[in-house]
């Protein structure tokens, strides 16, 4: 959308009171709102605000342009100055919404990407932020340097290129874009490429472990993959420890019965250990011999809230 649209958009605004529907915005004429503009808009987030979810105002774009051609149409002739602009309203028939459910978030999210040049209302990667900070070593925190030995990275594949190499056997060159909008590069070689081809498909949320690519031609971040897990996978393939710190200041006798019942909610397969730290600073571990607990996140979460999430940790 153009600077002029927008400008003529925010004085339309300010004279005619705030939009509540796509059929107001389709008001302002073809010249402004046309069905591109429109589109992007609706993608973009940008009518979040208006009547509707996002799939049912999309489904309304070509209804709302031909009331808005209708409208401007009239208010043009000779005859629609002889009324009301109450009268005139009512003689245009405004589509009901149709009943549709919105748009599934990934969607949502690759659209305002499209769109903007970055996600608006969320991120694809946000559920697994916490798998993301235990478990990988690049793309999570806002750093430039890419000087690591050997990379543990999650993200959003997009991008991929199956090629062929001279004896005709299929690797590939795809992006993964990560949780703090760095792009890595992978190159996948024929022999990891046939072990790991189903993941690599476009808008797939994975988990790589790779190598850093010896060519340095350029700024980019390029990893030759080695590796490559299902995401949602890497807490139970990588941990079979849950730690509990415990601070002699603590003053409640029922702590560990507490994280007992908290533990015998959750059974799984990790060892549960606690971190006594006495008032030197000395920390003795005590595994449990016989209970195992899950390291699934609404067992985390649970012993976050009672211990405090810098005391809770898994490995």
């Amino acid at each position: 959308m153009g600077y002029k649209s927008i400008e003529q958009l925010v004085k339309y605004r300010s004279e005619n009171g705030p939009f509540k529907t796509i059929f107001d915005l389709c008001k302002m004429g073809s010249q402004v709102m046309n069905k591109k503009v429109l589109e992007s808009l609706i993608k973009s987030g940008a009518c979040d605000e208006l009547e509707g979810n996002r799939a049912q105002q999309y489904k309304l774009i070509n209804n709302a342009l031909k009331f808005g051609q209708k409208y401007n149409e009239d208010i043009n002739s000779a005859q629609s100055s002889l009324f009301s602009s109450e009268v005139q309203n009512n003689t245009y028939i405004k589509n009901p919404l149709p009943e549709l459910d919105d748009w599934p978030e990934a969607e949502k999210l690759n659209y305002e990407k499209e769109m903007l040049g970055f996600y608006l209302s969320g991120n694809p990667l946000d559920k697994h932020i916490d798998d993301l900070r235990i478990f990988t070593n690049f793309g999570v925190q806002n750093l430039k340097t890419f000087n690591q030995s050997f990379y543990k990275i999650g993200g959003r594949i997009f991008d991929t290129k199956v090629l062929y190499d001279k004896k005709q056997n299929p690797w590939c060159i795809s992006r993964l874009e990560c949780y703090n909008g760095n792009i890595v590069e992978l190159f996948t070689f024929s022999d990891v490429y046939i072990k790991y081809k189903d993941f690599f498909i476009n808008d797939n949320i994975i988990y790589i472990e790779g190598e850093p690519s010896k060519k340095d031609n350029d700024d980019s971040f390029k990893v030759i993959t080695k590796k490559v897990y299902n995401i949602s996978e890497i807490r139970s393939k990588f941990s079979n420890k849950l730690n509990i710190k415990i601070d002699f200041k603590i003053n409640n006798k029922d702590i560990i019965n507490d994280l007992y019942e908290i533990a015998t909610q959750f059974p799984g397969k990790c060892n549960f250990i606690l971190h006594l730290v006495n008032n030197k600073g000395l920390v003795q571990k005590i595994q449990s011999d016989n209970l195992l607990i899950s390291n699934e996140s609404a067992c985390v979460k649970m012993l976050e809230d009672k211990m405090g999430s810098k005391n809770v940790w898994i490995s």
